[in-house]
This record gives structure tokens, C-alpha cells and sequence, in this order.
């Protein structure tokens, strides 16, 4: 019970009456013969019970659900992006969206987001398909007791969580099948918080052998000359990449989004899921090979979780075509945020920079709207340096968590992340990489190339167009002034990848 309240769960006692349903809603000619059909049954008999104990939000009941089962790709601000197997919850009715089709507004259960879909994507589906799973128990007569399972809530509405359990599951009957990835401990499964916060195995660093392997591509690829092979198997020495077109002389800032987040590819609860009193289980290959050990636990996750394999891909891929282009940066600050100093960890790591260190700047974060009025629990500096990130501990945040304004307004995030822009242009010399968050491109530029501020439905718009790893820079010219440029970094765009379950092939 201990271990349950250290990861954040409150069980109260349940006051009411229990029944048990067997059979629901049948026909009333179907009375008797139902009746006889367990007139016939051997209590006798060996049998075997599958327990499985599920709860479901309220504020959910008596909504329809639909489960998606054609892709869509958003084309307006106001729609929805549809995924295979994720769940819509109905808001309203049909409504006229589109004059051609019949269109209707929901709620998507993975990302939160309100929008318009086309209902021929998405089919009915039952309401317990979103409902979490906190208990599954088989028993058995007339054998030995099986093990229960006591689980943290699983949303059965993800697909790659859906999936995990399913795999689960089907893995105690595979005894003879080890598991691809084995748990890392966290420590005792006594209620010591101590051993469960100090575990050397989900802090460790890698070992050079293991950072090399994870990193095939050593630092003489993107040397002046680069050696490949040609059709004919013979070696070819292709020209140098291209610099930076950009005049050396001049000064500009890279504000730059984070990578793919963990928690919008599988789930907000995934630290439910993938974590328990015996470790961290990496079940899917973009999830992290390793995660930091959070003083709070597990759940200091929730809303500052890390960044996946594929993002930290991403953000290495920009990197290293930086590095091809020659840039290079005097400071680097990131966002509080785990995702975006990991992102920013990544670009480093591409740009074959090791001397850089990060400086973390609160006024970086994003808009407190989408926080729901509450600061998330981010690391320290000295989490993030035993976890082998290099970060600036004698940096002094021109912005304090302090001086947060729960409630803030749109014009003020303008104003705090314009005022920080313009303390380090005044105090900071060079080339500078900002690492936010989506609106942090524009907020952060807004200002000082002298825009108007937007509206809130305005800058909505514009960073739902802003992809992972999406960039801009600002150009001081000559007469003081800022102004927005093309980045001679070339976009990063590639398609989705659903989780796959081979059981497809049976059907």
C-alpha cells in the first residue's frame, strides 16, 4: 500500500453493494432457456475465472465513443487529425462543417484537442474500450492460485498502450518466449522511497562502449570530404557540404520547437504503463532506452515527460545539418521542460558540440493555458547533470518559477518571452538556440522583427502549423533592427508509423 501512495494512488473504501451480471438485456422469450442452460452447469467442475477490475471517468458518461478506422490529415485549424485504433468522443451533433459530407465535432481521447472530423473515418464503438484497466486476476479450482496483476491505469483508448497489454497478456502463455526487453529495477519492491528514488540503474550514464554503439555515425562523417561508395562498389570522395550561406557578420537566434514528446506518441499516463514497482519496461522501440529518476517519482512525468527515440533522431538530424552549414552557436537555452532540453541535448550532439553547455530559462516555458493553472515538476540541475546532461549550473534564469502567473493571458506570454529575447540580445554576444515549444517561434520573435501581438485564436492557428523540431531565425541587419529570414536548414517532414500487432492476420 505504500508503494500505491508513493505513486500517487488513493484507494477509499467502496461503501456500496456489488452484483454480478451474467447475462444483460436478452429477450424475455429467451428467459427459460437461459434458466435451464445454468440449471446444467457443474459447480463441481473445474473452471477457470479471468477478474479483470476497470474504471471510467465521469465526466465521459453517457458519451458516445467512435474508434477511428481510416487516417485523416487535418487540412484546417478547426479539424481534427484522425489515427487508426485512437478514439473520438462525440461533442455534438452532425453538423455542417463540409457541404459534401456529414461531418461531426468531438474530442480526441489521446490528445485532448476539439475538432471537426468526417464521421465515415471513425465507426461506433463501446464506451469501455476508453475505460483503465487497474486490476486483472485469474482463478483458478482445484489448482494452485495464480499471481495477480495489480496495474496502474491503462488507457485502453491509445493504441500503442492497447497493444502492450494485449502482448502482455499473451506472454503468459509463451513461457518458453523470453521478453525482448527486460525491466530495469528501480530498486526494492519495499516502500522505501529512498531505494526507489536512488536506483544506479535508471540514473546510470552509458558506458563508452554504449554510447558508441548507439551512435554508429562518428564525428569524421561530416568532415571536409566525405567517402562513399559508388554503384560499383568503389569508393567516391564527394564535395564538402555546403556553408552557411548566410554573412558570418551578421547575429541571429534559432528558436526551435522540441522534438517528439513521449507523451503525445503514447499516451499522457504512459509513466503509468510502462513503469512499476520493478522498473522502467521499454515494450516499443521509440520509447527511451532510459529515462532520469525524478525525486517525485514516476509521476513528476506527468506533464514534463521526455522525448522518444525518433525525436531525439530528429533533433540530431538538425543538428548535424548545422553542423554541414557551418553554424554554430556562443550560448544555448532551453525551456525548463524535459522534451526541449533533451531536444536541445540532441541538436548538440549532432553539431558534434561538446563544450556547450545548456542554460535552462523559465521564461522559455510555454503558455501557462495549456498548463491548466499548475506548474509542472521539473528537474533540477544537478537530476539533469547526474543524468549525463550538460547544463549550465552557475546560469542565473532571467525568469523564476516564482514569478509565474498561473492564470496568465495570451499578451503577457508575448510580453515575458519578448522581455527575455531582449535581456539576452543586450547581455549575451553571438549566434544564440533557443529550445521552447511551439508557440515559442513566434512569441519569442514577435516583438523584436516589430509585429503586432496576436490574438489568442490567431496564435493558435499559427503554431498548429509548427511541427517538431520546426525553427525560424531572426537576422539583426546593420541598423539594429530584427527581422525574420529563411533558415538555410532544409524542413524535416516525415509520415506516421502505427504501433502493429501481428494478431491482424488472424482474423
Amino acid at each position: 500500500m505504500a508503494v500505491l501512495f508513493f505513486l500517487g494512488i488513493y484507494i477509499k473504501p467502496h461503501d456500496r453493494k456489488f452484483h454480478l451480471t451474467l447475462a444483460y438485456n436478452f429477450s424475455q422469450d429467451h428467459s427459460s432457456k437461459l434458466k435451464s442452460l445454468a440449471k446444467k452447469i457443474d459447480l463441481r467442475s473445474s473452471a477457470n475465472w479471468h477478474l479483470k477490475i476497470y474504471s471510467r471517468e465521469s465526466r465521459f458518461n453517457g458519451k458516445q465513443v467512435h474508434v477511428v478506422v481510416e487516417d485523416y490529415k487535418a487540412t484546417h485549424s478547426k479539424e481534427l487529425d484522425l489515427l487508426v485504433n485512437n478514439h473520438v468522443i462525440m461533442t455534438s451533433e452532425n453538423h455542417k462543417y463540409q457541404p459534401c459530407s456529414s461531418w461531426r465535432e468531438g474530442k480526441s481521447y489521446e490528445t485532448g484537442k476539439t475538432g471537426y472530423f468526417p464521421e465515415s473515418s471513425t465507426k461506433k464503438t463501446a464506451e469501455w474500450k476508453i475505460w483503465s484497466k487497474n486490476l486483472s486476476m485469474t482463478v483458478f479450482k482445484n489448482s494452485t492460485p495464480q499471481k495477480t496483476e495489480v496495474h496502474q491505469p491503462i488507457k485502453m483508448a491509445s493504441r500503442s498502450q492497447s497493444f502492450n497489454a494485449k502482448k502482455n497478456r499473451a506472454n503468459h502463455c509463451q513461457d518458453n518466449q523470453n521478453p525482448t526487453w527486460s525491466p530495469i529495477v528501480l530498486g526494492a519492491t519495499s516502500s522505501s522511497k529512498v531505494n526507489f528514488l536512488n536506483s544506479p540503474f535508471l540514473s546510470r550514464k552509458l558506458t563508452p562502449q554504449e554510447r558508441s554503439s548507439e551512435n554508429p555515425i562518428e564525428n569524421s562523417t561530416l568532415k571536409k570530404t566525405i567517402k562513399m561508395y559508388d554503384s560499383n562498389g568503389t569508393i567516391k570522395t564527394a564535395p564538402a557540404p555546403e556553408k552557411d550561406t548566410f554573412n558570418s557578420e551578421l547575429r541571429r537566434i534559432f528558436v526551435m520547437r522540441h522534438a517528439e514528446r513521449v507523451d503525445l506518441t503514447f499516451g499522457h499516463d504512459w509513466f503509468n504503463v510502462y513503469i512499476d514497482d520493478k522498473g522502467y519496461h521499454r515494450r516499443n522501440l521509440n520509447m527511451p532506452r532510459r529515462i532520469p529518476t525524478r525525486r517525485g517519482g514516476p509521476k513528476d512525468f506527468f506533464m514534463d515527460g521526455p522525448i522518444t527515440e525518433i525525436g531525439m533522431f530528429q533533433a540530431k538530424l538538425i543538428g548535424e545539418a548545422m553542423r554541414a552549414k557551418g553554424i554554430s552557436f556562443s550560448h544555448v537555452f532551453s525551456s525548463p521542460s524535459l522534451r526541449s532540453i533533451q531536444t536541445a541535448a540532441s541538436v548538440l550532439d549532432g553539431m558534434g558540440d561538446q563544450q556547450s553547455k545548456i542554460k535552462i530559462e523559465p521564461a522559455l516555458f510555454e503558455w501557462m493555458m495549456w498548463c491548466k493553472n499548475n506548474l509542472p515538476k521539473f528537474m533540477a540541475n544537478n537530476e539533469l547533470a547526474e543524468f549525463g546532461t550538460k547544463v549550465d549550473e552557475n546560469y542565473q534564469p532571467f525568469f523564476s518559477l516564482s514569478q509565474f502567473n498561473l492564470h496568465e493571458k495570451c499578451d503577457e506570454y508575448y510580453y515575458r518571452s519578448h522581455a527575455f529575447v531582449d535581456h539576452v540580445v543586450k547581455n549575451f554576444s553571438g549566434n544564440i538556440l533557443m529550445l521552447g515549444h511551439s508557440a515559442s517561434l513566434d512569441v519569442c520573435t514577435r516583438i523584436l522583427t516589430g509585429g503586432s501581438l496576436r490574438k489568442t485564436d490567431d496564435l493558435i492557428r499559427v503554431i498548429q502549423k509548427v511541427p517538431f523540431c520546426g525553427h525560424v531565425v531572426i537576422e539583426q541587419v546593420s541598423n539594429k533592427r530584427w527581422s525574420l529570414v529563411q533558415s538555410s536548414i532544409p524542413s524535416l517532414a516525415h509520415s506516421q508509423n502505427q504501433s502493429f500487432d501481428w494478431r491482424v492476420l488472424q482474423d
